[in-house]
């Protein structure tokens, strides 16, 4: 059965799939295709009437053979739109040519369908327990998108949700409502986080994709990552949400570990996407949350 988000979008038009172009995902809007795709060497691209079969076509890379009742990319020409380019795709996580830092600006497609053009990416290659070795291989990435919400953030009646969307109709979809006394959008988004976590752990030790969480909060990619890195030589102290901090973190180091023992630099990355922006995947992982809450 469809999704009835999914059967209301469907109502509202046209779809335009941007597999390959400078943001990647399923746009509501001709314009906004056209501005991810216009100037970009092997741009592909191609609307439908439906969400489901956009997001498909961006799933495959644009190799998908759906009908569609309008046009397809190959190279397209024009303006830019106003982005600046000098941005290359990179095999090893999304990050630009000569980018030293945790994070950078992507123009690589992705399996998911969110725009990944100047989006913050980070991977566990530069934090301290990834080993580095050059002779190690990058592992491609499924994309889950995590969310989490709180109605009343912070008081003593709020309830919190957590939302996991991996896609339409997948199994491993989570809506669950946030556990513990401490109901806040922060440890609500954390949850999420950890469960997808939870979820790639499982699956470790033999899979051939490692995982890639897309969320819109800040706050959980760096607590995880970069501000975990400082937070362990001080012991937490001071920090909130530390158990769950902890918790997620642990998680990273396993899934890495295992599959640096298979010969892959990692197994773990974040993206980060703005939020309520249109970007299918985020909004389904929200609409997940709020129904996780009750909402």
């Amino acid at each position: 059965m469809k999704a009835p988000y999914l059967s209301l979008l469907d109502k509202m038009g046209k779809y335009y799939a941007v597999a390959n172009g400078r943001r990647t995902g399923v746009f509501n809007s001709w314009d906004a295709c056209k501005e991810s795709t216009n100037g970009y060497s092997g741009a592909r691209f191609k609307s439908f009437s439906t969400a489901q079969e956009a997001q498909a076509f961006v799933n495959s890379g644009g190799n998908s053979s759906s009908r569609s009742g309008g046009y397809s990319g190959g190279h397209s020409r024009g303006s830019s739109g106003g982005y600046s380019g000098g941005y290359s795709r990179s095999s090893s996580g999304g990050y630009s040519r000569g980018y030293s830092g945790p994070y950078a600006r992507s123009s690589g497609s992705s399996s998911g369908g969110y725009p990944s053009g100047y989006a913050k990416n980070y991977s566990g290659k530069s934090s301290g327990y990834s080993s580095g070795s050059t002779s190690q291989k990058s592992v491609p990435y499924e994309d889950v998108y995590t969310d989490g919400s709180a109605r009343g953030n912070g008081r003593s009646n709020a309830t919190g949700g957590i939302g996991v969307y991996y896609g339409e109709g997948d199994s491993r979809n989570v809506s669950e409502p946030l556990t513990g006394e401490r109901q806040t959008n922060q440890r609500a988004e954390l949850t999420a986080a950890i469960r997808a976590l939870e979820q790639a752990k499982a699956g470790a030790a033999t899979s051939t994709k490692g995982i890639r969480i897309i969320t819109d909060s800040e706050y959980t990619i760096n607590s995880f990552t970069k501000w975990a890195d400082k937070w362990e030589k001080t012991g937490y102290s001071g920090v909130k949400n530390e158990d769950l901090i902890k918790e997620g973190r642990q998680l990273i180091k396993d899934i890495d570990s295992a599959y640096q023992s298979r010969g892959y630099d990692r197994g773990v990355t974040f993206q980060h996407v703005p939020g309520h922006s249109g970007v299918h995947g985020n909004e389904a992982a929200d609409r997940l949350a709020n129904k996780g809450a009750g909402f």
